[in-house]
């Protein structure tokens, strides 16, 4: 494609330009595996092809989003784990002070920290074994 700086730059191109001489394009290996890729496309919402003919189709199923946790929430699930904050903290891999924000309803978890709050509620039992057993005075 040129460019009008091309065009500017060099003088055959120029001459080509107002000739309306179009040189034939170079494709590269990258150029040629796009237009095949936008062919089968065609091909596909045109009809003329199924979808499993032009190679491997994969289905993935993609989980719900993550639930919603309030304050009462997180310290429910807390204490479901039989866990102090810091104890608690660390098994989500963050501060004690987010988890002190979280309870108190100063901040919400983010979809990340949902998503592993909704892991911690599926099988709360395996978090508390990974947790330790907890000292008593």
């Amino acid at each position: 494609m040129n460019t009008a700086l091309e065009v500017r730059r060099n003088p055959k191109k120029r001459a080509r330009a107002r000739n309306g001489v179009a040189k034939k394009p170079r494709y590269n290996s990258a150029d040629r595996k796009i237009l095949a890729g936008l062919e089968d496309g065609l091909a596909l919402i045109e009809g003329r092809a199924a979808a499993g003919s032009l190679g491997t189709v994969r289905v993935v199923y993609l989980p719900d989003a993550p639930g919603e946790y309030r304050a009462s929430a997180v310290l429910a699930l807390r204490e479901r784990l039989g866990v102090s904050q810091i104890a608690f903290a660390r098994l989500l891999g963050t501060s004690m002070s987010l988890v002190q924000s979280w309870e108190q309803g100063r901040r919400s978890p983010s979809p990340m920290a949902r998503r592993l709050l909704d892991e911690v509620a599926r099988d709360p039992a395996r978090w508390a074994r990974m947790a330790g057993p907890v000292a008593r005075p």
